[in-house]
């Protein structure tokens, strides 16, 4: 069958080790910086697909699970394209809006 994760996609940063200064909103440095599939379609089409996966990478998928979403192109857009494709989900149903920029949040 196939399962259709649609809704907003963004690029999560992760800033690991941060440390403030001033305002709760400052950050004077952090650690590291991880990148994260971010938004309700992200997130779900990430796991679900990651969750279908077969245990034998020869079987083939009973599920397929797509994400609906749209991005722009950009590094944000392509970052994401790359983590629905190592899940396992199907990227065919991703709008490219030229004139659009893909969200993303510092968290």
């Amino acid at each position: 069958g196939n399962i259709i994760c649609a809704g907003l996609s963004c690029l999560d940063l992760q800033l690991v080790g941060c440390t403030q200064s001033g305002s709760e909103e400052a950050i004077e440095r952090y650690d590291e910086a991880v990148h994260c599939a971010g938004g309700s379609a992200s997130m779900t089409g990430t796991t679900l697909a990651l969750l279908l996966r077969p245990s034998d990478e020869n079987e083939p998928r009973e599920e397929e699970v797509h994400v609906l979403t749209k991005i722009g192109p950009d590094f944000a857009g392509s970052t994401l394209l790359e983590f629905y494709r190592r899940a396992g989900a199907s990227t065919n149903l991703v709008l490219t809006d030229e004139a659009a920029r893909t969200s993303m949040a510092v968290l």
